[in-house]
């Protein structure tokens, strides 16, 4: 089990991806067992480590910080390339 199975169970419900659900003070009890569900069903894949839900919840938050990451070094690549390449 790759990074997109992760990816598209957290494209199922945007609101995990975000870390928040809009409930106030009920959001952290409703993240943290849609995050049990999501670790039931990403755990029956059968193709890799079973994990916990907050164990599931790291490696998203993980992959999504590389994503911004990444996202941010390319932008600035591009920027720095088309200035240096239009003098």
């Amino acid at each position: 089990m790759g990074p997109s199975f992760v990816e598209n169970s957290t494209q199922i419900n945007p609101n995990l991806a975000k870390d928040s659900v809009g409930l106030g003070g009920r959001s952290n009890e409703t993240i943290n067992r849609k995050w049990v569900e999501l670790a039931i069903c990403l755990n029956t894949h059968g193709s890799g480590a079973t994990k916990n839900g907050q164990c599931w919840r790291r490696v998203s938050l993980c992959y999504i910080s590389l994503f911004i990451l990444f996202s941010s070094l390319i932008h600035n690549f591009y920027n720095c390339a088309e200035s240096y390449f239009s003098l």
